[in-house]
C-alpha cells in the first residue's frame, strides 16, 4: 500500500493556484479591453466665446490655438467638441507612399 506524503500534494497545490492565477489576468484583461473600446475618440476646436451679462469673457484660454491658458479663467477662447466649421481641407504636395514591410505598399497622387 502506497504511503501518501504532504510533499506529494505540492504539485496539485502549484497547478492550482497558477491556474486560478491565469483565469484571473485573462478576466481582467477582458474586462478592461472592452472598458477601453467603449470610448471613441472626440476632435476639439478652439472657438472664440461671447461676453456674459458683465461683459466679460469666461474662458479658459488666451489665444485662438488654446494653447495659452488663462488661470483666472477669463479668456476669449475654449476649446469644444467638434471639427470646426466645415471648411474643406486644402493642401500642396506631391505623392506619398506607405509601405508595409513583408505586406508591399500602397501610392497616392
Amino acid at each position: 500500500m502506497p504511503h501518501h506524503y504532504k510533499g506529494d500534494q505540492e504539485p496539485m497545490k502549484l497547478a492550482r493556484t497558477i491556474g486560478l492565477s491565469v483565469m484571473a489576468c485573462l478576466l481582467l484583461g477582458a474586462a478592461l479591453s472592452a472598458a477601453a473600446s467603449a470610448a471613441e475618440p472626440a476632435l476639439y476646436e478652439c472657438h472664440k466665446t461671447v461676453k456674459n451679462a458683465e461683459k466679460k469673457y469666461e474662458a479658459g484660454y488666451n489665444d485662438k490655438l488654446c494653447s495659452e491658458k488663462n488661470p483666472t479663467h477669463e479668456g476669449k477662447y475654449e476649446l469644444q467638441e467638434g471639427i470646426g466649421k466645415g471648411k474643406k481641407f486644402k493642401g500642396k504636395g506631391g505623392g506619398a507612399n506607405l509601405e508595409v514591410k513583408g505586406l508591399g505598399g500602397v501610392g497616392c497622387t
